[in-house]
């Protein structure tokens, strides 16, 4: 079963890979008010303890309030599926949504799906496992001990996963799609080719085979949509770090840079 949120008619904007820098985006927030903010992932969730993170996302929370923003996270693979698939987090004028989500602005559907392979992964995984060996020795912890006090930084099921039964009760409910927020992109849209990380995929050579067929699952999603009949208008996503608009079958895909460097964000047309 799908997740649906329902909002008023109003602005509302994408932007994408804060990457855990709460309070540069509490400031970027003063850009923006009266509308929906969603981050297409990378958002940095997950990092830290639920109570550490608490001590930034209540004041962001609170900045939402102020200027009237609804922002909501969806998941990247810099960000713990815990927080999005299983417990999202929900405070005022901000929430983490699980993947397949619809978020309804007015008459306008947004299907939110999260996800993506880290290229960074290899080394994700060794540190993420000495800080886990260290707390082991030094505090004398049983691994399961010890993997409740680490602050991971990989998760294996980072990965967006294709659920063509959610896409089935979607068309069931006769909601029509105008527009598709990811994190990652289909594999026939930017970025084409490995060659920016041709280093890492020597050290981790499982990667490139990885990566294909995490972009293939967004293949599949367009492709259902497609063929159910949606009229997508727009397919906004990030993680490539760089900003890219391209139209391809009628379709406006756009490519956001992160948002912890330079905070791009486009509007959706909700507003009819």
């Amino acid at each position: 079963m799908f997740k649906q949120y329902i909002y008023p008619k109003q602005k509302t904007y994408v932007a994408a890979d804060n990457h855990g820098k709460f309070e540069r985006l509490k400031f970027e927030l003063n850009k923006i008010k009266n509308c929906i903010l969603i981050i297409a992932g990378d958002c940095g969730i997950g990092f830290r303890k639920e109570e550490d993170m608490d001590k930034s996302l209540k004041p962001l929370s609170e900045k939402c309030v102020k200027r009237n923003i609804n922002l909501i996270m969806v998941r990247g693979n810099h960000d713990n599926p815990y927080y999005y698939n299983t417990k999202p987090l929900v405070y005022e004028n901000f929430i983490t949504i699980p993947d397949y989500s619809i978020v309804t602005v007015g008459e306008t559907n947004i299907l939110c799906i999260g996800g993506a392979i880290s290229h960074d992964r290899k080394t994700r995984k060794f540190f993420d496992q000495k800080k886990l060996e260290d707390l082991m020795e030094n505090e004398h912890l049983t691994e399961e001990e010890a993997n409740k006090r680490l602050n991971k930084t990989y998760w294996a099921d980072e990965i967006p996963f294709y659920n063509e039964q959610i896409l089935e009760e979607i068309n069931k409910k006769n909601i029509v799609i105008t527009h598709v927020i990811t994190h990652t992109s289909p594999e026939f849209c930017f970025r084409q080719g490995l060659e920016k990380i041709k280093m890492l995929l020597m050290s981790d050579p499982p990667l490139e085979k990885d990566i294909n067929e995490s972009r293939k699952v967004l293949t599949n999603v367009y492709n259902y949509l497609i063929k159910s009949g949606q009229k997508i208008k727009t397919w906004t996503y990030g993680h490539f770090h760089e900003s890219n608009r391209e139209i391809i079958n009628g379709i406006t895909f756009t490519c956001l840079i992160n948002a912890d460097n330079f905070f791009e964000y486009i509007s959706l047309n909700t507003e009819i």
